[in-house]
Protein backbone atom coordinates (compact mmCIF):
# COMPACT_ATOMS: atom_id res chain seq x y z
CA UNK A 1 0.00 0.00 0.00
CA UNK A 2 2.72 2.38 0.69
CA UNK A 3 4.18 1.50 -2.67
CA UNK A 4 1.54 2.69 -4.15
CA UNK A 5 0.67 -1.05 -5.89
CA UNK A 6 -2.11 -2.16 -3.57
CA UNK A 7 -5.62 0.34 -3.11
CA UNK A 8 -6.81 -1.68 0.11
CA UNK A 9 -5.55 -3.77 3.29
CA UNK A 10 -6.41 -7.34 1.97
CA UNK A 11 -5.89 -7.99 5.57
CA UNK A 12 -8.63 -6.03 6.43
CA UNK A 13 -11.32 -7.97 5.18
CA UNK A 14 -9.88 -11.26 6.33
CA UNK A 15 -11.90 -13.75 9.11
CA UNK A 16 -9.64 -13.24 12.12
CA UNK A 17 -9.61 -16.16 14.58
CA UNK A 18 -10.04 -15.09 18.17
CA UNK A 19 -9.17 -17.02 21.03
CA UNK A 20 -11.67 -15.96 24.04
CA UNK A 21 -10.58 -16.19 27.70
CA UNK A 22 -13.18 -16.98 29.77
CA UNK A 23 -13.06 -16.32 33.39
CA UNK A 24 -15.66 -18.95 34.08
CA UNK A 25 -16.41 -21.67 31.74
CA UNK A 26 -19.79 -21.85 29.47
CA UNK A 27 -22.21 -23.52 30.89
CA UNK A 28 -25.36 -25.41 29.30
CA UNK A 29 -28.57 -26.42 30.39
CA UNK A 30 -28.48 -30.26 29.63
CA UNK A 31 -31.66 -30.73 28.77
CA UNK A 32 -35.20 -29.37 27.80
CA UNK A 33 -37.01 -30.79 30.87
CA UNK A 34 -33.79 -28.71 32.53
CA UNK A 35 -35.04 -25.46 31.00
CA UNK A 36 -38.65 -25.89 31.82
CA UNK A 37 -37.78 -26.28 35.64
CA UNK A 38 -35.53 -22.88 35.22
CA UNK A 39 -38.80 -21.12 33.49
CA UNK A 40 -41.63 -22.76 36.08
CA UNK A 41 -39.11 -21.87 38.91
CA UNK A 42 -38.85 -18.26 37.84
CA UNK A 43 -42.56 -17.94 36.87
CA UNK A 44 -43.29 -18.17 40.65
CA UNK A 45 -41.46 -15.14 41.22
CA UNK A 46 -42.45 -13.03 38.04
CA UNK A 47 -44.18 -14.25 35.23
CA UNK A 48 -42.60 -11.32 32.66
CA UNK A 49 -39.04 -12.43 33.42
CA UNK A 50 -39.90 -15.66 32.88
CA UNK A 51 -41.15 -14.74 29.58
CA UNK A 52 -37.97 -12.54 28.80
CA UNK A 53 -35.67 -15.07 29.48
CA UNK A 54 -37.69 -17.76 27.20
CA UNK A 55 -37.26 -15.62 24.41
CA UNK A 56 -33.56 -15.02 25.24
CA UNK A 57 -33.27 -18.57 25.52
CA UNK A 58 -35.12 -19.68 22.33
CA UNK A 59 -33.45 -17.42 20.31
CA UNK A 60 -29.93 -17.22 21.74
CA UNK A 61 -30.01 -13.68 22.69
CA UNK A 62 -27.63 -11.84 25.02
CA UNK A 63 -29.87 -10.97 27.97
CA UNK A 64 -29.05 -6.81 26.81
CA UNK A 65 -30.43 -7.69 23.33
CA UNK A 66 -33.57 -8.83 24.83
CA UNK A 67 -33.91 -6.16 27.13
CA UNK A 68 -33.50 -3.68 23.79
CA UNK A 69 -36.44 -5.98 22.11
CA UNK A 70 -39.29 -3.29 21.30
CA UNK A 71 -43.00 -3.56 19.81
CA UNK A 72 -42.46 -4.51 16.28
CA UNK A 73 -39.15 -6.05 16.05
CA UNK A 74 -40.75 -9.53 15.35
CA UNK A 75 -42.19 -10.25 12.07
CA UNK A 76 -44.59 -12.94 12.66
CA UNK A 77 -45.00 -13.68 9.03
CA UNK A 78 -41.41 -14.90 8.80
CA UNK A 79 -41.36 -15.99 12.42
CA UNK A 80 -37.87 -14.21 12.39
CA UNK A 81 -36.86 -11.28 15.32
CA UNK A 82 -34.48 -8.32 14.03
CA UNK A 83 -31.91 -7.78 16.90
CA UNK A 84 -30.70 -4.06 16.28
CA UNK A 85 -29.76 -2.46 19.73
CA UNK A 86 -29.28 -3.29 23.10
CA UNK A 87 -29.42 -2.24 26.42
CA UNK A 88 -25.99 -2.01 28.43
CA UNK A 89 -25.28 -2.16 32.01
CA UNK A 90 -26.08 1.34 32.32
CA UNK A 91 -29.32 1.22 30.90
CA UNK A 92 -28.07 2.96 27.48
CA UNK A 93 -29.57 1.77 24.47
CA UNK A 94 -26.42 0.83 22.08
CA UNK A 95 -26.23 -1.34 19.01
CA UNK A 96 -25.17 -5.19 19.53
CA UNK A 97 -21.90 -6.29 20.63
CA UNK A 98 -19.33 -6.61 17.61
CA UNK A 99 -22.28 -4.56 15.64
CA UNK A 100 -24.45 -7.77 15.66
CA UNK A 101 -27.33 -6.50 13.95
CA UNK A 102 -29.23 -9.53 12.40
CA UNK A 103 -32.28 -11.06 12.19
CA UNK A 104 -32.98 -14.56 13.82
CA UNK A 105 -35.39 -17.52 13.68
CA UNK A 106 -38.08 -17.38 16.14
CA UNK A 107 -39.16 -21.15 17.71
CA UNK A 108 -42.41 -22.10 18.28
CA UNK A 109 -42.48 -21.69 22.07
CA UNK A 110 -40.94 -18.36 21.58
CA UNK A 111 -43.14 -17.15 18.88
CA UNK A 112 -46.39 -17.73 21.33
CA UNK A 113 -44.36 -15.40 24.02
CA UNK A 114 -43.68 -12.82 21.11
CA UNK A 115 -47.32 -12.42 19.77
CA UNK A 116 -48.82 -11.94 23.68
CA UNK A 117 -46.21 -9.23 24.04
CA UNK A 118 -46.92 -7.18 20.97
CA UNK A 119 -50.30 -7.78 20.70
CA UNK A 120 -52.38 -4.38 20.95
CA UNK A 121 -49.02 -1.96 21.67
CA UNK A 122 -47.43 0.82 19.47
CA UNK A 123 -44.61 -0.24 17.44
CA UNK A 124 -41.27 1.17 19.48
CA UNK A 125 -42.74 0.46 22.77
CA UNK A 126 -40.37 -1.51 25.10
CA UNK A 127 -41.74 -4.91 24.73
CA UNK A 128 -40.36 -6.36 27.95
CA UNK A 129 -40.04 -3.00 30.18
CA UNK A 130 -42.76 -2.26 32.82
CA UNK A 131 -44.45 0.95 33.21
CA UNK A 132 -43.18 2.49 30.10
CA UNK A 133 -39.69 1.48 30.63
CA UNK A 134 -37.02 -0.85 29.44
CA UNK A 135 -35.96 -3.97 31.28
CA UNK A 136 -33.37 -3.54 33.90
CA UNK A 137 -31.24 -6.74 34.10
CA UNK A 138 -29.76 -5.90 37.41
CA UNK A 139 -32.90 -5.07 38.57
CA UNK A 140 -34.26 -8.57 37.57
CA UNK A 141 -31.39 -10.62 38.75
CA UNK A 142 -32.50 -8.98 42.12
CA UNK A 143 -35.64 -9.54 42.38
CA UNK A 144 -34.96 -12.84 41.21
CA UNK A 145 -32.59 -13.61 43.92
CA UNK A 146 -30.93 -15.69 40.79
CA UNK A 147 -27.96 -17.47 42.22
CA UNK A 148 -30.09 -18.82 45.09
CA UNK A 149 -32.82 -20.30 42.57
CA UNK A 150 -30.47 -21.80 40.49
CA UNK A 151 -28.49 -23.27 43.58
CA UNK A 152 -31.62 -24.77 44.07
CA UNK A 153 -32.47 -26.57 41.00
CA UNK A 154 -28.85 -27.83 41.12
CA UNK A 155 -27.37 -25.37 38.85
CA UNK A 156 -25.06 -23.72 41.14
CA UNK A 157 -22.56 -22.25 38.64
CA UNK A 158 -25.59 -20.60 35.92
CA UNK A 159 -25.54 -17.49 34.99
CA UNK A 160 -27.92 -15.55 33.28
CA UNK A 161 -25.95 -15.23 30.04
CA UNK A 162 -25.58 -19.39 30.29
CA UNK A 163 -29.09 -19.07 28.80
CA UNK A 164 -27.72 -17.86 25.52
CA UNK A 165 -24.80 -20.59 25.46
CA UNK A 166 -27.20 -23.00 25.39
CA UNK A 167 -29.34 -21.32 22.73
CA UNK A 168 -26.74 -21.17 20.91
CA UNK A 169 -25.79 -25.21 21.14
CA UNK A 170 -29.11 -25.87 20.62
CA UNK A 171 -30.24 -23.31 17.74
CA UNK A 172 -26.33 -24.75 16.39
CA UNK A 173 -27.52 -28.27 16.27
CA UNK A 174 -30.72 -27.53 14.88
CA UNK A 175 -29.62 -25.62 11.63
CA UNK A 176 -26.55 -28.08 11.06
CA UNK A 177 -28.67 -30.75 10.71
CA UNK A 178 -30.88 -28.93 8.14
CA UNK A 179 -27.43 -28.49 6.03
CA UNK A 180 -27.02 -24.62 6.96
CA UNK A 181 -23.56 -23.69 6.18
CA UNK A 182 -21.35 -22.58 9.31
CA UNK A 183 -20.81 -18.74 8.15
CA UNK A 184 -25.14 -18.82 8.16
CA UNK A 185 -25.08 -20.08 11.56
CA UNK A 186 -22.18 -17.90 12.54
CA UNK A 187 -24.63 -14.62 11.35
CA UNK A 188 -27.63 -15.85 13.07
CA UNK A 189 -25.85 -16.42 16.39
CA UNK A 190 -24.36 -12.94 16.28
CA UNK A 191 -20.67 -13.81 16.70
CA UNK A 192 -17.59 -12.05 15.90
CA UNK A 193 -15.09 -15.12 14.80
CA UNK A 194 -16.42 -18.01 13.02
CA UNK A 195 -14.05 -19.77 15.50
CA UNK A 196 -16.76 -19.00 18.34
CA UNK A 197 -19.61 -20.92 16.26
CA UNK A 198 -17.51 -23.40 15.41
CA UNK A 199 -16.51 -24.47 19.21
CA UNK A 200 -21.02 -25.10 19.27
CA UNK A 201 -20.62 -27.24 16.87
CA UNK A 202 -17.55 -29.38 18.34
CA UNK A 203 -20.95 -31.00 20.80
CA UNK A 204 -22.95 -31.64 17.61
CA UNK A 205 -19.92 -33.94 16.00
CA UNK A 206 -19.46 -35.46 19.36
CA UNK A 207 -23.25 -36.56 19.43
CA UNK A 208 -23.36 -37.80 15.58
CA UNK A 209 -20.56 -39.97 16.99
CA UNK A 210 -21.90 -41.37 20.15
CA UNK A 211 -25.35 -41.89 17.96
CA UNK A 212 -22.86 -43.70 15.33
CA UNK A 213 -21.42 -45.66 17.91
CA UNK A 214 -24.69 -46.64 19.65
CA UNK A 215 -25.89 -47.66 16.10
CA UNK A 216 -22.95 -50.70 16.22
CA UNK A 217 -23.57 -51.82 19.42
Amino acid sequence: MDLGYLQTNPVSISEVSRVSVRTQPRQILPTQAASDRLMDRIRLVSPRYADALTVTLECALRIGETAGLEVGDYDPTSHTLRIDRQVDGSGRVRPPKWGSVRTVPVTRTAHAVLIRYEEGREPGEPLFGSRGGRMSVSTMRKQLTWREVVAELGFPDLRIHDLRHTGCSRLARRLVGAGEPVTVIRDILGHRSISTTESYLHSVEEDMRRAAALLWE
